[in-house]
């Protein structure tokens, strides 16, 4: 699970804490602070956005998050400072929060 002690891992983050990070993401911002729960909830965000339109269970969220959460890993993670595992952890835990909020 992710570890962090801000922002999502700290039970603060909503549905529009999550959707800027998408946003943070898509501008092209640097990623460099909590670059594993940016990644991970803009990842969330982008499956929720699909998944509202296709439907389906918590778990196929979960998946599609997880599945964005590793191409996203792949094109922005440019350094090894960026925690992989977290980054798949926060987007599993953004999309069940987002799930919960439709």
């Amino acid at each position: 699970m992710a570890t962090g002690n801000t922002g999502f891992n700290k039970g603060d983050a909503d549905h529009d804490t999550i959707k800027d990070s998408y946003n943070k993401v898509n501008s092209g911002s640097d990623l460099k602070s909590r670059a594993e729960q940016t990644l991970g909830m803009a990842s969330a965000y982008m499956a929720f956005q699909k998944f509202q339109h296709k439907g389906g269970s918590q778990n196929e969220l979960v998946a599609m998050a997880m599945s964005q959460a590793q191409r996203m890993y792949a094109s922005h993670a440019n350094n090894n400072s960026v925690n992989q595992q977290e980054t798949l952890a926060t987007a599993a835990q953004a999309a069940m929060k987002l799930f919960g909020s439709k």
